[in-house]
């Protein structure tokens, strides 16, 4: 997914006054690119999540765009924004996006694999709250929210999950509703968080490299 190219500089402007306001929440601060405005430094990626809530009505998840289509869209909106001293590997943040796609992209053929008897419903499926990776029935006739998270989830990404639960049982009152978090790692607050709420299942995936000789 790409940005929304409805969010204007107005939305922009909205969303830097609530960080003005709040601040800017542990795991989204920037490390390397900077939004500088009125002497004051933001995080791109954060401040283009926020502006997608006052343009769409929900924050952009962080984990559907990556930090240098953020730094090209603000400077298209005419903000100045600049390369930090503390400096990361954008291909580090590109990998985990281009694994997070491809683990779709597999599971969108193989849900089997994840859970026996899913039956994929659609990929993608934008609700108030967001957009669901995978909505997939299970052979109960139940729906299912499959999040995906490549490397490790976090405490977000089970909110993110149960935001999307909530937001499909709203719209489908006559169904059961639970969800499937994927992730390579789970930190232990997530593991004991999700021991009080049956309708949630956390399923690790793992990635084993094999090698073959190349005959000339």
């Amino acid at each position: 997914m790409t940005i929304p190219r409805n969010i204007t500089r107005k939305h922009v402007l909205q969303a830097l006054k609530e960080i003005d306001e709040k601040g800017v929440p542990e795991g989204k601060a920037s490390r390397t690119w900077f939004l500088l405005y009125e002497g004051k430094r933001y995080p791109p990626k954060y401040v283009i999540s926020l502006a997608n809530k006052y343009a769409n009505r929900y924050e952009l998840p962080s984990s559907e765009f990556i930090t240098t289509e953020a730094v090209s869209y603000l400077r298209r909106l005419g903000f100045e924004v600049v390369k930090g001293a503390e400096e990361v590997e954008e291909e580090e943040e590109e990998f985990f996006i281009s694994l997070e796609r491809d683990l779709e992209n597999y599971l969108a053929s193989n849900l089997e694999m994840l859970e026996k008897g899913l039956k994929l419903v659609d990929r993608q499926v934008e609700v108030t709250t967001g957009r669901v990776d995978l909505l997939a029935e299970d052979s109960e006739g139940n729906l299912v929210v499959i999040e995906l998270k490549a490397g490790k989830a976090s405490d977000s990404s089970l909110t993110q999950l149960l935001a999307y639960i909530s937001a499909i049982r709203e719209r489908e009152r006559s169904r059961n509703v639970r969800g499937i978090l994927v992730a390579h790692v789970f930190p232990e607050k997530v593991i004991y968080a999700t021991r009080l709420m049956p309708y949630v299942k956390l399923k690790r995936y793992r990635v084993r490299f094999e090698f073959e000789d190349v005959k000339a």
